[in-house]
């Protein structure tokens, strides 16, 4: 399990910021600068709107600025098999390690 959890270093994240995204992410990604366009929108509309509406606006901007940071470091991962097959033999150890135990008891 080691093996797949490693640390983040700076040009990792750099890295993953202009690799290829799966497809989901990349629709969450423009859904949340949809959602920030809006949000800049209302805050800059030049009629008089009440405040709590200009408000909103704000916090539109920064839930939208938020999902479009996140969606973007995702990335589609070439060895993605290969770390499915090492969780499934952890599990399987822990599993046989687990009704090793109970046979002993």
């Amino acid at each position: 399990m080691k093996e797949v959890i490693k640390k983040v270093s700076k040009i990792e994240i750099i890295q993953r910021i202009f690799s290829d995204k799966p497809n989901f992410w990349k629709k969450v990604q423009i859904f949340g600068g949809i959602i920030g366009t809006v949000g800049l929108l209302i805050t800059t509309l030049p009629i008089g709107l009440p405040v709590s509406i200009t408000v909103w606006g704000a916090y539109m901007i920064t839930a939208g600025a938020s999902i479009a940071g996140v969606a973007q470091l995702p990335i589609k991962d070439k060895n993605a098999p290969e770390i499915k097959e090492t969780i499934k033999e952890g599990l399987i150890d822990a599993k046989d390690s687990l009704s090793k135990s109970i046979k002993k008891l």
